[in-house]
């Protein structure tokens, strides 16, 4: 079985998820998706789509790690789309056993340091904690 489909670790992401919107002064949604592009879980306001949420993050990375490498800046640590009406964040969670994605939505008026030190706190307690669900 393959570690996004496990009940226990899923439970664990949407915790996860919840501390980091608790934490991080603006952000109003998050997702932990594949690198495949498909939920895995996620903490979203109702117009936000999980399958598309998870689509969009999935490319945004890809593309991402493209540019890194065709400008030879690097792994790619992550991807910040700044609008008008808010912030997207998109980070890789760090492991070997399975490519995962953390997607972040934060308002306008967050700060946006805030944003990315939680959600690194959140892809780093992800990957401590995936070696316990093989």
């Amino acid at each position: 079985m393959e570690i996004r489909n496990s009940q226990v670790f899923v439970a664990m992401c949407r915790e996860q998820l919840r501390l980091l919107l608790a934490s991080a002064d603006g952000a109003d949604s998050a997702a932990i998706v594949s690198g495949d592009g498909f939920d895995v879980a996620s903490q979203l306001h109702d117009n936000i789509s999980p399958s598309r949420i998870a689509a969009m993050t999935s490319s945004l990375h890809a593309l991402a790690l493209a540019a890194s490498s065709e400008l030879a800046l690097g792994a790619n640590r992550s991807v910040v789309v700044e609008s008008e009406l808010g912030t997207l964040v998109v980070l890789r969670v760090p492991s070997a056993q399975a490519e995962l994605l953390l997607s972040v939505i934060a308002r306008s008026s967050s700060v946006l340091g805030s944003v990315l030190f939680a959600a690194r706190r959140c892809v780093d307690t992800i990957g401590q904690r995936m070696s316990g669900y093989a």
